[in-house]
């Protein structure tokens, strides 16, 4: 890899992905328009922009948070990290209440847009993922891959790179991620009934 020594500087050897990336693309006379990757403490979205935006300045670099864990969203608003109350730990990959001084001021500087992924769109995608490619993917390995739908009509024609990273996912969960997913296409719905 060209980049070897910068990669395992801190946190920033995340950025390694990037690296195998863009040294593909280019291998392949291929320009890479968007970039997507889940954001949890910031680490690997962290990497990954700071490398591509210093190689490959016009890829769009977008990270994808849980919808009830927005830390990194919270952090750009605050214009510094801070901690989010009441996250929803579904995507547990990716459930962080704050972000670091460091990841932040990474994809401060280099992320372009950070989308907010419902968490019944993450499991469905978990469930294709499964079903359709044979891919065992946690919620925040599958959340860029829920992001399509809501990057439709900015990503038709373009060359779209995604990050679907971690296998930590228990078999047990996928009842959970069924419902959620029915829940979230309103297929499935939930009633409390009080009785005198």
């Amino acid at each position: 890899m060209a980049y070897h020594g910068w990669a395992r500087q801190g946190k920033a050897r995340q950025g390694t992905v990037a690296v195998e990336v863009i040294e593909d693309a280019v291998e392949q006379n291929i320009n890479v328009d968007y970039l997507i990757a889940s954001v949890g403490g910031g680490g690997l979205i962290g990497g990954l922009s700071t490398y591509s935006k210093k190689v490959s300045p016009q890829t769009t670099v977008v990270g994808v948070e849980p919808e009830t864990a927005q830390s990194m969203k919270a952090a750009f608003q605050a214009q510094k990290p801070t901690t989010v109350e009441n996250i929803d730990h579904f995507v547990d990959g990716a459930a962080v209440a704050r972000v670091s001084q460091f990841t932040y001021n990474q994809a401060q500087q280099y992320v372009d847009k950070l989308l907010a992924i419902p968490e019944g769109k993450v499991a469905q995608a978990v469930l294709d993922l499964y079903t359709y490619e044979a891919i065992v993917a946690e919620p925040a390995g599958a959340m860029p891959i829920a992001s399509f739908d809501f990057m439709a009509s900015d990503i038709v024609g373009k060359n779209v790179v995604l990050v679907v990273s971690g296998g930590n996912n228990d078999i047990g969960r996928m009842q959970e991620m069924e419902q959620k997913a029915l829940m979230y296409k309103g297929r499935q719905q939930f009633y409390l009934v009080e009785f005198p």
